[in-house]
């Protein structure tokens, strides 16, 4: 679809057939052009299931706004969330770590991993973070498992929506009223005491937070495990050189999809993408914005880095010198050839999830899914 269709029609739930975008320039173009809105409110929004379209009549979250409106409720949290303060966070979460790690050790064996280690470690930062009792995870997985769902009801979905705020706004009022440290406490000092937001919109943005923060970084641990151990040559050089790490998380956040529904916008204007024109009204949707080639089935085939006679991971480059690059084709490499990283040196990074020598294929696609 990238080379031969890559602005396409497709058919969801409600019938309606809004365009999917293929292309990574295209879904770039389309998320920076102010003639496309991300508001869901919109007529025409292409909604990803009966219950999402129900609750867009209702609050709206802010990634659900427009650039104006989304800007003034970013900006609110952007103190909380810095390099800065985000490192402050370290040393707790590394006890968190260590304990639920030390809780698997001690039980029978094998673990579940999702249970015990993917779900529970975000959940317990952003719990902290917010200012929520973990205590009560119980009560917000069950509702947020059903919001976030594609196949759950309207009124099951709408339910579970309104308890959540309900819950997130009776907080807000007891934090108003006996601050804490935490985000919420300073929400309500900062925005609800001065009348710049109110409780409803604290709930709102303190349930993105919880759902944002705990299901897209439990499901990154959960699948990042799973692809390192179905490729246990590439664990095994990160595990020799813990100094990999750094590089190895970007490029298995470059290339995992976490998120099910897509970015979903509707055009305001009409808009030319990628050689189709979109009339003002009409739905677009995108798969995760990938950086692959545009073209590519099967990946480029490079040359060994002149000199190391490597055939490393390409998460240790970042730009190998003496590397070149023949053109992404959608021909298979010829077998045996040792210098295919899946594509490696492309002016993208390197794609190290691609065994050297073999084509990307099976569960490991040549189009590789970034977060």
């Amino acid at each position: 679809m990238r080379c031969n269709d890559p602005v396409a029609r497709v058919r969801i739930w409600d019938g309606s057939t809004p365009w999917l975008i293929f292309r990574y320039e295209d879904q770039r173009a389309a998320l920076s052009d102010p003639r496309i809105s991300a508001d869901v409110s919109r007529p025409g929004f292409p909604h990803h299931s009966e219950a999402a379209a129900c609750r867009s009549k209702g609050p709206r979250s802010f990634i659900a706004m427009d650039r104006s409106e989304h800007s003034v409720h970013r900006r609110m949290l952007t103190r909380d969330f810095t390099v800065k303060r985000v490192k402050s966070l370290r040393p707790r979460i590394q006890q968190i770590v260590d304990g639920l790690i030390d809780d698997i050790l001690a039980r029978p064996q094998p673990a579940d991993l999702v249970e015990n280690f993917a779900v529970p470690l975000p959940t317990l930062v952003i719990c902290e973070i917010l200012g929520v009792a973990y205590a009560d995870r119980g009560f917000f997985h069950a509702r947020a498992n059903a919001v976030m769902s594609t196949t759950a009801g309207a009124e099951a979905a709408i339910a579970a929506s309104a308890a959540l705020r309900s819950y997130l706004g009776d907080l807000v009022e007891a934090k108003n009223a006996d601050p804490a440290d935490d985000l919420l406490s300073k929400l309500a000092v900062d925005q609800l005491r001065t009348g710049i937001l109110t409780r409803a919109d604290i709930a709102d943005i303190a349930m993105l937070l919880l759902i944002g923060g705990q299901e897209s970084t439990a499901n990154m641990i959960a699948l990042g495990t799973l692809t390192l151990l179905r490729h246990p040559d590439q664990l095994a050089e990160l595990h020799d050189d813990p100094g990999l790490v750094d590089n190895a998380v970007e490029e298995l956040l470059r290339y995992l999809n976490v998120t099910h529904h897509g970015l979903r916008r509707v055009a305001v204007e009409d808009v030319k993408l990628g050689g189709q024109l979109i009339k003002a009204g009409a739905a677009r949707t995108a798969s995760a914005p990938r950086k692959t080639p545009a073209c590519a089935t099967y990946p480029c085939t490079v040359s060994t880095p002149t000199g190391s006679g490597s055939k490393s991971p390409a998460w240790q480059q970042n730009s190998p010198p003496g590397c070149k690059t023949s053109p992404c084709t959608t021909t298979p490499p010829a077998a045996g050839n040792p210098n295919v990283y899946g594509y490696a040196c492309s002016p993208l990074r390197h794609d190290w999830l691609v065994t050297p020598g073999k084509p990307a294929s099976g569960s490991l696609p040549a189009g590789p899914t970034p977060g």
